[in-house]
């Protein structure tokens, strides 16, 4: 059964969360602080029923590079998020 959109905006936030690409967990920021960014992350993947591992990718990096810099988020070890999170859209 597919997941509603709100169920897999959460769950794309508690895979951020999990993995704290930009350690902002660590730091004591809220468990809320990647809700943009998974928001951002569902929305453009939603309409992609065939999303492939490297299109999420893609499309995590372009987000968190528009809201980061692309300075601050090229150390983010992407393969075990994207991995996550195409089980979310499987």
């Amino acid at each position: 059964m597919k997941n509603s959109l709100i169920t897999r905006i959460k769950m794309v936030n508690d895979v951020l969360v999990k993995h704290d690409p930009m350690g902002l967990i660590s730091a004591g920021a809220p468990l809320d602080e990647y809700e943009y960014e998974a928001v951002e992350i569902v929305r453009g993947l939603k309409s992609w029923s065939g999303a492939s591992q490297e299109g999420i990718h893609q499309w995590c990096k372009h987000i968190f590079e528009e809201q980061f810099s692309a300075e601050t988020t090229k150390s983010i070890a992407w393969e075990p998020i994207v991995k996550d999170i195409f089980e979310v859209f499987l």
